[in-house]
């Protein structure tokens, strides 16, 4: 068993997962079989660790305001146990990206990152998470009504669109229940998006009939009493013979983000249209400094449309594979801001994804594969600085708690990478 222990703590440390591998062999130190073995490998990390801390600390004397120094470094002091200093370059990090950001959401997004460093995801567990994959999020706008992707046993393909509903928003979630076949086929069907409205769900899927593996589709009903009628693909204007995928409207129901391989990799692609009953634009590329040359994935706005998360993969100035980012605009008619990490409460060396709100904006879900889930990915809550506080109330009282960073947040990086 200490072997196996051994074992485990060398796969963690190869991965990176510094924290997670000197946990594990903490428990083996005194091991009459490993001990000596594992001391020696135990005191290497460490020596490794304060190497690092010792790097970061000298790019942050010669650059103070080098933003990815604090935030390195925060997480290398979490494998030390110092936690004052861990809050520290936390809170040097949020005041940091707060102070660049270029709209009026400065202060939430201070009060966001401290929140965060303060909080641990919690998994929000059964009827909704099961061993399989359980995906993207999308709430109706009355909050009974919850869709989202899954690849949970009942479905009729790879993945299934899903509904889970219940009596009021302060009632637990029912069984979820399959779309059924109108919805669903044998193929790829999953990140479905909501309207406003609550009469159309827009969704990836690789079904044929389509141009691209997979293309963006769309239901309808006529009332929310109503069955959900065949599906449409949204057309050769918006799909192409690449990917797209994780669809995101707008509060008015007239813009749609979405993201496409079009370009080669992910970005983000915008199209809008005049009405509800209109045809969509011709979509325009989000630009810069949203996309990147990496892979951005998962867009999801905020409910005022001036705040928008998403997934980014091997994004500079990130946490591990995939992480979670978000962006702000100060008026829809503004530009994006520099997009933030949300830092390593959110992210961890697993992959985060699928992020979407609470309807009062004090909760963020996202989608998570990390250690300790019923299985695949897994959807996980936590708390954060309530978005309508921005409108009503910007100078709210600072949020309090301890510093709880996950142990499994620590990766090692390149600084090549950055």
């Amino acid at each position: 068993m200490h072997k196996n222990i051994l074992l485990k703590a060398e796969s963690s440390h190869s991965r990176g997962d510094l924290a997670v591998a000197l946990e594990d062999l903490r428990s083996i130190l005194d091991s009459e079989y490993v001990g000596s073995e594992a001391s020696l490998f135990y005191e290497r990390i460490l020596d490794d660790v304060r190497q690092s801390v010792e790097h970061y600390s000298n790019r942050i004397e010669v650059n103070p305001e080098d933003t990815y120094a604090y935030l390195r470094r925060s997480q290398y002091y979490c494998c030390l146990g110092d936690e004052e200093k861990v809050y520290a370059d936390i809170a040097k990090y949020a005041m940091l990206v707060s102070q660049r950001n270029g709209s009026s959401h400065n202060n939430w997004l201070h009060r966001l990152i401290i929140g965060l460093s303060k909080s641990t995801p919690v998994n929000v567990g059964k009827p909704l998470n099961t061993a399989k994959d359980d995906g993207t999020y999308s709430f109706s706008k009355d909050g009974l009504e919850l869709y989202f992707g899954s690849s949970r046993s009942g479905g009729y393909g790879f993945y299934d669109l899903w509904v889970a509903k219940r009596q009021t928003q302060d009632s637990g979630w029912g069984q979820p229940v399959n779309l059924g076949q109108t919805i669903n086929t044998r193929s790829y069907d999953s990140m479905p998006c909501l309207s406003p409205d609550g009469l159309e769900l827009f969704f990836s899927s690789d079904r044929p009939g389509g141009l691209g593996r997979p293309d963006l589709w769309v239901t309808r009903r006529i009332t929310k009493d109503d069955n959900w009628g065949v599906p449409q693909n949204l057309g050769s204007i918006v799909n192409s013979r690449a990917w797209e995928q994780h669809p995101t409207i707008s509060s008015d129901g007239l813009t749609l983000i979405f993201e496409s391989t079009r370009s080669g990799h992910g970005d983000f692609w915008v199209t809008t249209r005049s009405s509800n009953n209109g045809e969509w634009s011709k979509p325009m590329n989000l630009g810069t400094p949203v996309n990147t040359d990496y892979d951005e994935w998962w867009p999801r706005l905020s409910c005022d449309d001036l705040v928008l998360f998403f997934t980014s993969r091997n994004r500079p100035g990130g946490m591990g594979d995939c992480d979670l980012w978000v962006t702000t605009r100060s008026t829809k008619e503004d530009p994006w801001c520099m997009p933030v990490n949300l830092g390593p409460a959110v992210n961890t060396t697993a992959r985060e994804g699928a992020p979407t709100l609470s309807l009062d904006g004090s909760i963020l879900y996202f989608a998570s594969d990390r250690s300790g889930g019923l299985g695949g990915w897994d959807q996980y809550q936590v708390p954060i600085a309530p978005l309508h506080e921005v409108i009503q109330n910007d100078h709210s009282k600072k949020l309090k708690g301890s510093v709880r960073l996950r142990d499994n947040a620590i990766k090692v990086i390149s600084d090549r990478d950055f």
